[in-house]
């Protein structure tokens, strides 16, 4: 995905063929092989009506994110329409969390690798979302830092290669430390941290139908209010069936994220400049 970039180069867009094997890449990967059993085991059949519900809410989530991605030129996923509908300490949130789900889900495919070393074809699929967060992942606060202005330019420092370094390092020190968990603990992490996401997400789509602000350039979402209602009912109903542990781990990421926030210090012309370059795109 591309972030909304500062420099007048207009930045290379991935084909339709290549977003849509990337998501395939994305869904085929330690889940689709190690959580289904434990559904099975525990639920039997009842197990494909829970599948089905999750794919009916993850469709309802997709189309508002579908919704939001028509009302802006540059792409961010949820930090960015957050920014743009509640401000930039709401986005620099989102920002923090989708780094830290990157980070869970590098770790939670190192478990799975070693979990099911036994079959080469799930070490494939495994080896793919690894490789593909071991680049995300990094490149994301390195954006923040660069491009966004949200974390100090050390951050986004990179090397004769153009490789994040920093990023790079940060990124693996946290995923080594939640190496060590199980992996079921690090699943509802990414849950938790996609649910983070999703819920401002939706309500940015209510807002921006309710002001008609950033107006839709392609796909609108039909039906009103509806759907995000329901995305945003269902969405609210995951938070009663997270861990003490898990909610614990999320307090905590915010309260580290609001701390940086309010006493990191950035560089003020840097952030002035993108300010600028956001409200040029409002209009």
């Amino acid at each position: 995905m591309e972030l909304i970039n500062t420099e007048k180069k207009n930045p290379k867009k991935l084909s339709f063929i290549s977003i849509y094997f990337l998501g395939i890449n994305g869904v085929i990967g330690s889940g689709a092989f190690l959580l289904p059993q434990v559904i099975y085991k525990d639920m039997n059949l009842a197990s494909v009506l829970v599948l089905l519900c999750a794919a009916i809410t993850v469709s309802m989530v997709a189309l508002c994110y579908a919704d939001l991605s028509s009302r802006f030129t540059g792409s961010g996923a949820a930090w960015l329409y957050s920014y743009n509908a509640f401000g930039r300490f709401t986005g620099y949130e989102l920002g923090i969390f989708t780094w830290f789900l990157g980070c869970c889900t590098l770790s939670a495919e190192v478990v799975a690798l070693l979990t099911t070393l036994r079959s080469f074809l799930m070490l494939i699929s495994i080896f793919g979302v690894a490789f593909a967060a071991s680049f995300n992942t990094p490149s994301l606060i390195s954006s923040l830092a660069n491009e966004h202005a949200m974390l100090p330019k050390w951050v986004g420092k990179k090397n004769r290669h153009d490789a994040p370094w920093v990023a790079i390092i940060l990124t693996a020190v946290v995923s080594m430390l939640l190496v060590t968990q199980s992996y079921l603990f690090l699943v509802s992490c990414i849950v938790l941290a996609s649910f983070v996401q999703y819920v401002p997400s939706i309500l940015a789509v209510i807002k921006f139908k309710h002001t008609n602000e950033f107006p839709n350039h392609g796909f609108k979402l039909p039906g009103k209010y509806i759907i995000p209602v329901l995305a945003l009912l269902i969405s609210c109903y995951m938070v009663t069936n997270f861990t003490i542990k898990t909610i614990t781990v999320g307090v905590v990421v915010a309260i580290l994220a609001a701390v940086s926030y309010f006493f990191v210090k950035v560089d003020e012309k840097h952030e002035a400049h993108h300010r600028e370059m956001l409200e040029k795109l409002k209009h």
